[in-house]
């Protein structure tokens, strides 16, 4: 995905359980060559323009993270060049594939948020990922540290500042 930075936390998590592989079968691993890839880094109730010189191909992976079957996403620069660890990963929960990333960092005296949500679903020839990340900066009170864990408190205060989307065709 476009942009790494957000999707640390998944990445660092990715590398830590790939070791513990799995055999959670799931009808969207495979390769994918890319079909559309939009990018809107403003606003998130619309598609943004389509982002060129991306990734052309990536791929899919079942894994397993402490008993949960997980989907790690591997950009690809050709259908068969896909190393490295995966960027972050989807988890099924109740029937759907989504991920989550929350992170924080503290800058001039104010606490800076971020929640980047996604989803993964099928679609007739392949997959499409949308993910949007909102972001917050607040002023810490009664002692709060800037953690992670604020997003959910001052989700009210979240702006939705980007909405990307990568749809895929599954190669054979």
């Amino acid at each position: 995905m476009y942009k790494n930075t957000t999707l640390l936390l998944g990445s660092i998590l990715v590398l830590g359980i790939s070791a513990c592989g799995g055999s959670n079968e799931s009808s969207f691993e495979g390769v994918y060559q890319v079909t559309k890839h939009t990018l809107n880094d403003a606003a998130c109730d619309a598609e943004g323009p389509d982002v060129t010189g991306g990734e052309t191909h990536f791929k899919l992976e079942t894994g397993d993270l402490m008993g949960f079957p997980i989907l790690q996403y591997f950009p690809c620069t050709s259908a068969t060049e896909c190393e490295g660890a995966g960027d972050f990963f989807f988890t099924k929960m109740q029937g759907d594939w989504i991920m989550q990333v929350q992170s924080s960092y503290e800058l001039n005296d104010e606490c800076h948020l971020e929640d980047t949500q996604g989803s993964l679903n099928g679609t007739e020839l392949g997959v499409s990922i949308e993910v949007k990340t909102s972001q917050a900066a607040i002023t810490p009170s009664g002692g709060e540290e800037c953690d992670p864990e604020l997003v959910d408190t001052y989700q009210d205060q979240m702006q939705c500042t980007e909405y990307e989307v990568v749809e895929g065709t599954l190669l054979p």
